[in-house]
């Protein structure tokens, strides 16, 4: 099996673009959402999707959310009936990843705040919150070939744009082995395929 994430950032646009396939190929899922506008509002955070065709760059589609703190611990507490509805799921969890290869991972950043001292202290921040994350990564997911990172400083502009791509595999007959497990790890706890159920269609 084979994920590939693309992400893109540009001024207040984001574009996103996840790709999956299995059997050399022959079962093939792509999802594109050409543009995510994010921005504040008096709630929190409200984000703007809208999809556009892509033989004539047309909207076909747009979605507007909101997203507030009260959102982020609601997904948090539905992750953690998730996880004590399924025996052992940390275990499970730590032993799947130990099976997933990061074979390529790219993500560059260009970022400018005006002054120069200023965007020099941004440039090391985003150098930071970079390495933590790779140095966080590397306890859960094997990398074939050194990330490439990179941190570009604007002086004297005002800009700030992203981009990155992950391509991440895990053998077919793994992942299937390791959803049954998933699956009896679930059904060892009472109420687990209920409660399992219940959260992942109402998500």
């Amino acid at each position: 099996v084979r994920l590939r994430f693309a992400v893109q950032r540009v001024g207040a646009d984001d574009r996103i673009e996840v790709e999956a396939r299995a059997l050399f190929g022959l079962i093939r899922l792509e999802r594109r959402i050409p543009m995510i506008r994010l921005q504040m509002a008096d709630t929190g955070v409200q984000m703007d999707i809208k999809q556009t065709d892509e033989r004539n760059e047309m909207p076909v589609a747009e979605k507007e959310r909101t997203f507030t703190m009260s959102t982020l611990m609601n997904h948090h507490q539905q992750f953690s009936q998730l996880r004590k509805h399924a025996k052992g799921f940390y275990r499970w969890l730590v032993r799947t990843l130990a099976h997933v290869h990061c074979e390529r991972l790219i993500w560059e950043t260009r970022v400018g705040v005006g002054g120069a001292a200023e965007t020099a202290v941004s440039t090391g921040l985003i150098w930071a919150i970079k390495s933590s994350f790779i140095g966080w990564s590397t306890g859960w997911v094997q990398f074939r070939q050194p990330p490439r990172l990179a941190v570009t400083p604007l002086y004297n502009r005002e800009q700030f744009s992203t981009a990155g791509e992950c391509i991440l595999k895990i053998r077919f007959g793994y992942a299937i082995t390791a959803a049954l497990l998933l699956f009896v790890r679930i059904l060892q706890v009472k109420g687990g395929i209920r409660s399992w159920r219940t959260i992942l269609f109402k998500a």
